[in-house]
């Protein structure tokens, strides 16, 4: 597949420039396909997909007429939903973002007591506003309402906002504030370092301010995409992250390969990965639920992750209608407009 498409669909891949666009061009012999794709005439010669890594870019190309469909996140969303000629779909995303920390030996953060502050000290609807301006979804649970095995009331499990508690949490685990209001523990400041990525907007900056208005020294790095997988995933340099967690899959699966074994926040959440186990195991539905759930609630006790919130995804089309299949994210059918 490095020299040639492969695969059954109606369309072949003709050109791909490696970060800028990819041509698919249809297939004349292409005979197979259900009653509503047809007839074959109607459909396009070729579909160019566009790679736009800004939001901003993305919309000002919509509105220009430079593409056809996009999707658009926060601050944009307003304007370009002005344009009452674009066809609008929204659909919320699978699964919710979560605010985790790198519990590798010799990180800050492998205290519980500090992620139980840390926690504390950050508000999911603060978050959201900062992160999307307001167009994704506060959350208090991992699974969303589009997911198999939601149950709000595993949000009772969650440290809520609460920065008077965060610092008697602190205190209680022998950190004292310093005269500049710092916190201290055998000489040694309270430090973390954020690394966030730039479309989070202003949300890494909101935990700046959360973070040392509780008394603790944090310093913040807003990367671009494949600078913050790096840092994350490669170089291993971070204490705070909100990371994107989610899938089109609307199962809580989608968490095993992140938070279970082996995981890149550092972290061995043994009660997480019994039930989960469990859940995978399990014969019937209601059965898996019941695990699956035990088993999110095991990563708020012990201080693993705080659900953030889960992005609303603007689809936005010019000349074009789609249609979405489930929960599924990405548009699936599509219809010109002449």
């Amino acid at each position: 597949m490095t020299t040639a498409a492969s695969g059954s669909g109606p369309y072949t891949l003709e050109e791909s420039v490696r970060g800028d666009s990819y041509t698919l061009v249809a297939r004349t012999d292409y005979e197979w396909g259900p009653d509503y794709a047809s007839p074959w005439e109607e459909r396009p010669e070729s579909i160019i997909l566009r790679v736009v890594d800004n939001d901003t870019t993305a919309a000002n190309m919509l509105l220009g007429g430079e593409l056809n469909i996009a999707a658009i996140l926060g601050r944009d969303v307003e304007r370009v939903a002005a344009d009452s000629s674009l066809f609008n779909l929204v659909s919320l995303g699978v699964g919710s973002n979560g605010l985790v920390f790198n519990q590798a030996e010799g990180r800050i953060t492998q205290d519980p007591a500090v992620r139980h502050a840390l926690m504390l000290a950050v508000d999911a609807e603060a978050w959201n506003q900062a992160e999307t301006a307001g167009t994704g979804r506060a959350m208090t649970t991992l699974y969303t309402p589009n997911m198999f095995c939601f149950d709000p009331d595993n949000g009772n499990a969650v440290p809520g906002y609460d920065p008077a508690e965060a610092r008697r949490v602190l205190e209680e685990a022998g950190w004292t504030a310093n005269a500049e209001g710092v916190y201290e523990k055998d000489g040694q400041p309270l430090e973390v370092y954020i690394v966030g990525y730039e479309d989070q907007l202003a949300g890494n900056e909101y935990l700046l301010e959360a973070y040392t208005a509780v008394g603790v020294a944090a310093t913040m790095d807003q990367l671009e995409w494949n600078t913050w997988i790096e840092q994350i995933f490669t170089a291993n340099d971070w204490d705070v992250n909100v990371q994107p967690y989610g899938s089109v899959m609307p199962s809580p699966s989608i968490y095993a390969g992140q938070v279970g074994e082996g995981n890149f926040a550092g972290f061995h959440n043994a009660k997480y990965i019994e039930y989960s186990d469990a859940a995978f195991a399990s014969d019937t539905l209601e059965e898996a639920c019941n695990n699956w759930l035990v088993a999110e609630s095991a990563l708020f006790e012990a201080f693993d992750v705080k659900p953030t919130n889960v992005p609303t995804y603007n689809w936005f089309g010019n000349n074009v209608e789609f249609g979405m299949l489930g929960v599924v994210v990405d548009p699936l059918t599509i219809r010109t407009g002449n």
